[in-house]
C-alpha cells in the first residue's frame, strides 16, 4: 500500500468521524435566558427530535412549545440539508475510494475531486459561521467537525495528487 492510498483512507476516515463531531457552538439568548446550541453533522442530516438534543440550558420549552420549535428548526435546516449530504457524502466516498483496491490514475483523480468538494464544504461552513458571528455580534466558533473536514480535504487532495504522479500499478503476472 502506497502513501497516496494511506492518505486517502485517513482523509476519508477523518471525514466520517467529522459526521459525529459538533459543527458549531452558538450562544443563544431567548426570554432573558442564555443557552448554548450545538449541532453535530449527523443531526444536520437527520434533523432533531427535541430541542434538548441541540440546545443546552435550564428551563427549555416543553410540550407544544418544544414541538413547534423543533418543527421550525428542522424546516430551516431542510433548505440546507443537501449541502451537508454533499459534504459528508464526499468524505464517505473518499474513504471508500481509498479502501477498495489499488489507487490508479482514475481513482486518484476521483480522490482529488472528492477532497476538493470536502474542502469547499468546510470553507462554506466557516464562511457561514463568520456570517452568523457578524450578524449577531457574537463569536460563533466552528466545531471539531469542520477541522476534520479540512483534514479530509487535505488527505484527499494530497493523496490524489501523489496517486496521479505515481499511480499504483497492477501486479505483473509471472512470465512462463
Amino acid at each position: 500500500m502506497k502513501l497516496s492510498r494511506i492518505l486517502v483512507i485517513l482523509g476519508g476516515l477523518a471525514g466520517v468521524i467529522a459526521l459525529f463531531m459538533p459543527l458549531f457552538k452558538m450562544p443563544i439568548e431567548a426570554g432573558g435566558k442564555k443557552y448554548t446550541a450545538e449541532m453535530t453533522g449527523l443531526q444536520s442530516l437527520t434533523g432533531v427530535s427535541a430541542i434538548s438534543d441541540v440546545v443546552k440550558g435550564d428551563d427549555l420549552p416543553k410540550g407544544e412549545d418544544d414541538k413547534a420549535a423543533v418543527a421550525d428548526m428542522n424546516k430551516s435546516w431542510d433548505s440546507a440539508r443537501w449541502i451537508f449530504y454533499t459534504i459528508f457524502g464526499s468524505a464517505l466516498l473518499l474513504f471508500l475510494v481509498g479502501a477498495t483496491g489499488r489507487l490508479g490514475r482514475g481513482k486518484a483523480s476521483l480522490a482529488m475531486l472528492l477532497g476538493i468538494v470536502a474542502g469547499l464544504g468546510a470553507w462554506l461552513l466557516i464562511a457561514a459561521m463568520a456570517n452568523v458571528s457578524k450578524d449577531r455580534g457574537v463569536d460563533v466558533p466552528t466545531g471539531l467537525a469542520v477541522t476534520l473536514l479540512l483534514v479530509a480535504a487535505g488527505g484527499g487532495c494530497l493523496g490524489g495528487l501523489i496517486g496521479l504522479i505515481s499511480p499504483e500499478r497492477k501486479p505483473s503476472s509471472p512470465s512462463a
